[in-house]
């Protein structure tokens, strides 16, 4: 994989991990929860376009899934978790 991208992935998954951490504890309403929701659903279709084009290379999807289970729940919206 493109270093950029992967570099980029990490970025985007460390801030969003940030971000639920923010949502856990200061629990915004209105316009600034909507921005936190929007932003995390953009982070989770870019995690599920780089799981799914990874899987898609892989030359063993079957271990490819079992080895990278794990990042499943990272494909959650936070906004179904509320």
């Amino acid at each position: 994989m493109n270093p950029k991208v992967e570099a980029i992935v990490v970025i985007l998954t460390a801030v969003s991990v940030i971000i639920i951490i923010f949502d856990t504890i200061f629990d915004p309403t209105g316009t600034l929860l909507t921005v936190i929701y929007a932003f995390d659903l953009g982070v989770v279709v870019i995690l599920a376009f780089d799981f799914y084009y990874r899987a898609k290379e892989s030359s063993n999807k079957r271990r490819f899934l079992l080895t990278h289970c794990y990042e499943i729940p990272a494909l959650i919206p936070l906004s179904f978790l509320d």
